[in-house]
């Protein structure tokens, strides 16, 4: 695609669609399934917890900041939902990064599978399944994401409603509401800071679905 700016004036941009930025970028932090391994790869040092948190998300977020205002700015308004469409087959160096995208999309694969079956298991309150039945549990899933990805070729649409639902929920809402419900129950200016984080996340959840 060619690239497009100032198709229309920003004063004429509804601003709530940058909510819809905000739950694609909602999708990088969602690692909640395996924070519980990533607490035992250091021992339970809290210490150490917090300098992962803090130079994992970091390096998280300064990674898609650089790749958000690059894609922007080569493409403008043509930005597709995966930047790497946008560039013609032939090019080389997208080839490479399509190939390097699809190593990093297999090796993911295993933790997203992982955390799945086990959140399947807890809703059909069979933790300790069978072999044959941990099997067929993989096969359904694998089976269903596969069909999907097949049928749906908007990458955007997939990330966006993704982060507005999931993302919105644990980033935002889930953490807030947990501060709000726990006995200490802070000071009235976090109570009242913790609120309206919940407020955002729902309407971030809201606006990015739609």
């Amino acid at each position: 695609l060619q690239p497009v700016f100032a198709t229309r004036p920003l004063a004429n941009s509804n601003p709530l669609s940058a909510l819809v930025l905000v739950s694609m970028s909602a999708t990088a932090f969602l690692t909640h399934f395996n924070a519980a391994d990533f607490l035992g790869s250091v021992e339970n040092d809290m210490g150490s917890f917090r300098k992962l948190c803090v130079r994992g998300f970091g390096l998280t977020a300064l990674i898609n900041i650089l790749i958000t205002v690059v894609g922007f700015l080569t493409f403008g308004g043509s930005s597709m939902g995966n930047l790497l469409n946008n560039y013609a087959p032939q090019d080389m160096g997208a080839t490479a990064c399509r190939l390097l995208m699809a190593v990093a999309v297999v090796g993911g694969f295993p933790f997203l599978m992982k955390a799945c079956k086990n959140g399947l298991k807890g809703v059909l309150k069979k933790p300790n399944m069978s072999a044959k039945g941990d099997h067929l549990v993989t096969v359904g899933l694998l089976g269903a994401l596969t069909s999907l990805a097949l049928v749906l070729d908007n990458a955007g649409l997939v990330v966006s409603f993704n982060g507005a639902l999931m993302g919105s929920a644990i980033t935002y809402i889930f953490p807030a509401l947990l501060f709000l419900a726990k006995k200490d129950r802070g000071s009235t200016t976090e109570r009242i800071v913790n609120k309206g984080i919940v407020g955002f996340g729902i309407s971030a959840g809201i606006i990015g679905s739609a």
